[in-house]
């Protein structure tokens, strides 16, 4: 699969008591973001999903501008018009809609009949057959992590955001879902960003490691096989 960039990010962003400078190549491959706590991994991902606009640079996804800080062109696509899956933490579902409504969701936009068949195809994928007319409150939250990833999926994406995905998995299930990123992205062909702590996930996944400290880019690498140091394998933070 060719690792050409499809995704360039070239952006500064500024908190409160915190500044964030990250450059991204990305090819149509797995990337892993590393970092400590407070480091801005999850704030790097809401930059690129159009959540949040950097106030400096630019974000190019398949040669198409999506976002330029204030001192650049002014553009600003926001959200809902960029094809980018992203699946959260804590997977923001809709609570009053059922576990395949919430996925077919995520497929607004296509021929329904087509749209539905793929819906079905994900719960037997993703291990949810069974719980199609059950709501978000009355699954686990491994479950709920799957139909969150199979509702991004089912949208197909040009770029797909994971923020800590199977944080919520036991290790049987988490092993199983490594498997259907793996398989979903060779067939969609498409640069995946994923953020984890955890390093056996980072070696099993990644075609690119970026390691972020203190809101910079610290080193960027084309094999996970690092030593990332203690410090670096804690999660969460901006």
């Amino acid at each position: 699969m060719s690792a050409d960039p499809v995704l360039r990010a070239r952006i500064r962003h500024s908190l409160p008591g915190f500044a964030l400078d990250i450059h991204l190549d990305l090819g149509r491959e797995i990337g892993v973001l590393f970092g400590p706590s407070g480091s801005g991994k999850t704030v790097t991902l809401r930059l690129l999903a159009g959540l949040l606009r950097p106030y400096e640079g630019e974000v190019i996804l398949n040669g198409m501008l999506l976002s330029s800080g204030a001192s650049g062109s002014g553009i600003h696509v926001p959200p809902q018009k960029r094809r980018i899956g992203f699946v959260f933490q804590h997977q923001a579902l809709f609570p009053h809609m059922t576990v395949l409504e919430n996925i077919v969701y995520g497929a607004r936009g296509q021929d329904k009949t087509i749209a539905l068949a793929e819906a079905r195809r994900l719960l037997h994928e993703f291990r949810l057959e069974g719980l199609e007319s059950r709501r978000p409150d009355r699954i686990s939250g491994g479950q709920r992590q799957r139909a969150a990833l199979a509702r991004a999926l089912i949208a197909k994406p040009e770029l797909l955001l994971l923020d800590e995905p199977f944080s919520a998995l036991d290790h049987r299930t988490r092993l199983h879902m490594r498997d259907c990123l793996a398989k979903a992205m060779k067939s969609l062909g498409i640069p995946v960003l994923l953020v984890t702590h955890d390093h056996e996930e980072a070696v099993a996944l990644a075609a690119k490691l970026f390691i972020v400290e203190g809101g910079t880019l610290r080193l960027s690498a084309a094999s996970p096989e690092l030593s990332l140091g203690p410090g670096k394998q804690r999660s969460g933070g901006i």
